[in-house]
């Protein structure tokens, strides 16, 4: 989730800059662009870090809940990054406008960018997954694509949803209502495959060493198969992928959680959040949990007022 998180951000750095310059030299082409991702990434990269957040605290067990974890100031401080500077839901229904815009416009691939490229008329929809083996699920095109087919048809959905409003009499907002919930399933369609893209474009170029590089790919190819097992029903809906193509999927997706397991922790240390920040006794670089947890229990106490808890120990030698 983390990961995701930096993905975006990067990619939006980038394009950002990017976008900027062009403008600075008078070139508004990309700006639609440009603001249908930046909202739809905002939306998908904060929900999918809360989700995260929420994980987190629920593999901790009834730790997770204590103050001492630290998840919960974490989750205090970040959970309300779903609502300010555009409410999630509002978020989504901007990049799914401009999805709208640029499907009904039906122009070819070589005039659309990149990211939107597979709403063009000429884009070539494959009826089946090539997949066969369980291993062919980490080949970064293989995985691209089922993306490219699982958004189009979202968005193919929600824009037939969109016209049976208008055919049936509605205005263009009453329509846009009447499907916007089917938008919105499509915009996060779209985000996610975005991010997958970014991930593996960021690959192609990555200046790491070799070992680095293989276990990078194998955390790329992790989250393209976990979505397609999350999202199954997507993915199998018109027939793209076939169940016996999803019970690969599944096997290739415990094959990567084994192999990415014994680099988990040196991937998460990759961050380098200093103890003092992450403020947790769970998430300590030293992994010392428990005499931490005892020593937070003591100071604590030690902090209690002393009159408070000797007038309970009266209640409770007089009562109980």
């Amino acid at each position: 989730y983390w990961i995701c998180n930096v993905i975006c951000y990067i990619y939006m750095m980038k394009k950002h800059v990017h976008v900027t310059t062009e403008i600075a030299e008078g070139n508004l082409d990309s700006l639609p662009e440009h603001h249908a991702t930046s909202a739809g990434l905002k939306a998908f990269s904060t929900e999918s870090c809360c989700q995260g957040m929420e994980l987190c605290r629920l593999s901790c067990g009834g730790h997770g809940y204590s103050q001492a974890s630290g998840i919960p100031n974490i989750y205090a401080n970040y959970s309300s990054a779903q609502t300010y500077e555009g409410e999630n839901t509002v978020m989504l229904l901007q990049t799914a406008r401009y999805l709208h815009k640029v499907f009904n416009q039906k122009l070819p691939q070589s005039q659309l960018p990149g990211d939107v490229s597979y709403l063009a008329s000429d884009f070539h929809k494959h009826i089946q997954s090539g997949a066969v083996r369980s291993q062919q699920f980490s080949d970064p095109h293989l995985l691209l694509e089922a993306y490219r087919q699982r958004a189009r048809r979202l968005v193919e959905i929600a824009s037939r949803r969109y016209q049976d409003g208008t055919g049936t009499g509605m205005d263009n907002v009453a329509a846009w209502n009447y499907s916007s919930v089917d938008w919105t399933v499509a915009a996060r369609a779209h985000c996610h495959y975005a991010v997958l893209n970014a991930f593996q474009s960021a690959l192609q170029t990555a200046e790491v060493n070799d070992n680095n590089l293989t276990i990078l790919r194998a955390l790329c190819s992790l989250y393209g198969v976990f979505g397609i097992v999350q999202y199954s029903g997507e993915f199998t809906m018109d027939g793209y992928l076939s169940t016996d193509q999803l019970s690969k999927a599944r096997e290739h997706l415990y094959f990567l959680l084994q192999t990415i397991r014994p680099e988990a922790v040196p991937l998460v240390d990759a961050f380098d959040f200093h103890d003092q920040i992450l403020n947790s006794a769970l998430g300590r670089y030293d992994g010392d949990v428990y005499r931490h947890l005892y020593e937070l229990g003591f100071e604590s106490t030690k902090k209690q007022n002393r009159s408070t808890v000797n007038k309970h120990q009266d209640n409770y030698n007089n009562y109980i």
